[in-house]
């Protein structure tokens, strides 16, 4: 999902070898021209958001629930050419084993 001046990623450990995730962690680094800037997400706690209010927080993710990772630019990524890596771990601070996933979009 993307709007002007963010995108939303959906992660869904279903169908993964393991039985909880604990920590994840999202880069966005543009790889076309021009500065964009964003805020990267590091977290040993998955939060959940009612629109962009915090309203509650889990500690792991089982398979079967879904967690959305938002990156919040402070200009249009529009046209920018964008890569998107998305680490999730088994243990807190990107620890035990873990699953990367890297996409290179345009919004």
């Amino acid at each position: 999902t993307f709007s002007p001046d963010s995108m939303q990623f959906t992660l869904d450990p279903t169908g993964v070898a393991y039985s909880v995730m604990d920590s994840m962690i999202m880069t966005i680094t543009n790889t076309g021209l021009g500065p964009l800037n964003f805020e990267l997400t590091d977290e040993d706690v998955f939060g959940d958001y009612s629109g962009c209010v915090l309203s509650g927080q889990q500690v792991d993710l089982v398979p079967g629930e879904a967690y959305y990772l938002t990156a919040v630019f402070d200009g249009d990524p529009s046209g920018h050419k964008i890569k998107t890596k998305i680490r999730i771990c088994t243990k807190d601070d990107l620890g035990g084993d873990c699953l990367t996933k890297t996409i290179t979009h345009t919004p």
